[in-house]
């Protein structure tokens, strides 16, 4: 969810990558419906390690958000190009209960996420308008 709205929201200022401790071999169907549902759905988004982004060749990051109720166990403590550490207590969708409780907790979570990728924008919008009025 992060990734997708990142690339939309942020698209100008970043370049989104998102990769978990332990990633599902698929996307959750409930993930694909919300972000479809909000109209940021991308085909390439796809489960990923963030071994991944450590492999040969890593991309240099400025900036590295853990998301959840607490930083993922086994994540490491050095990533490429020295990026700014944040964590995210970001609710988690509840996996049980029935089906329309667990779409509105897909939904809850993807606007927790929204929110704060936006204020984030923002604050890169605002020192970009700030370096050009200099």
């Amino acid at each position: 969810m992060a990734e997708a709205l990142l690339r939309r929201i942020g698209g100008e200022y970043f370049r989104a990558f998102s990769a978990g401790n332990r990633p599902n071999k698929e996307l959750n169907p409930l993930t694909v419906e919300v972000l479809k549902g909000r109209r940021v759905w991308q085909s390439d988004l796809r489960p990923k390690s963030w071994r991944e982004l450590l492999s040969f060749n890593p991309p240099k990051l400025d900036l590295v958000i853990n998301l959840g109720e607490c930083r993922p166990e086994n994540t490491p403590s050095e990533w490429p190009g020295n990026p700014l550490l944040l964590h995210w207590h970001i609710s988690e969708p509840d996996l049980d209960g029935e089906p329309q409780t667990k779409l509105r907790a897909f939904r809850a979570t993807l606007t927790e996420l929204e929110t704060r990728i936006r204020l984030l924008v923002l604050v890169f919008e605002k020192e970009d308008r700030e370096k050009l009025a200099a």
